[in-house]
Order: C-alpha cells, then structure tokens, then sequence
C-alpha cells in the first residue's frame, strides 16, 4: 500500500493576465517538480482572482493535462506546456476556448462578481 502512496504537490503561481485565456503565461512561485495526478496549482490572476487548476496527468517534457472549474456547470480542460524554469504556457483546444466563451456569458449574467 506505502508503494501506491505519492506525495501531491501544491504550487502557487501568477498570470499577469485578467482573466484565463489561451496562451496566457503562467510563472510558478518556486520551482515545480515534475507534475504527477493530483497536484493541484493555484493560480492568482492580475486582477486578483484565485482559480485552482488540477492535474490530471502529466504530458511531456514537464507539462500536464489541467482542468478547472470556471462556473458550477462547467469544467475545462487544458494543457500546461513547460517554457522553462518556472515559466509555464497554457494552451486550450477550440472547442475549450468556445466552452470558455459561453461561461463567461453565463458568468456576466449572473449575480457572481467575479471575471472567468
């Protein structure tokens, strides 16, 4: 049992985005190990807000599949490509940007204040 037991990392990171967008940035606050299932990164936002991104799997030279919840009824899927050192890029599928566009008008719709 001991030898299925991994130790989850949790990193603190900032975009000097306003809001999660393909492409965007992302710099760890310290240096990240490789990712494994279940670290989870929690991302602050130019304008302050706080998302937490889960890893789902790790993926090439030091990226992983991240996914997050950006309202109650959706949950995106992203890639977190390693630049180097503590520098990391997010990249979204087509068909996640357009998720990501109706959250977002779901979002201004709502009484919730905060940006997606």
């Amino acid at each position: 049992m001991e030898d299925d037991f991994k130790a989850r990392q949790l990193i603190f990171a900032q975009s000097t985005h306003e809001e999660i967008v393909d492409g965007m940035d992302i710099v760890a606050t310290y240096a990240v190990r490789s990712f494994q299932r279940g670290d989870s990164i929690s991302l602050e936002l130019a304008g302050g807000v706080m998302f937490t991104l889960h890893v789902d799997q790790p993926e090439g030279e030091g990226g992983a599949a991240v996914f997050c919840q950006v309202d109650p009824r959706t949950n995106l899927r992203f890639h977190l490509d390693h630049v180097e050192g503590e520098h990391f890029r997010l990249r979204m599928e087509p068909h996640q940007v357009e998720l990501l566009t109706i959250a977002r008008g779901r979002s201004a719709k709502s009484t919730d204040p905060e940006p997606i």
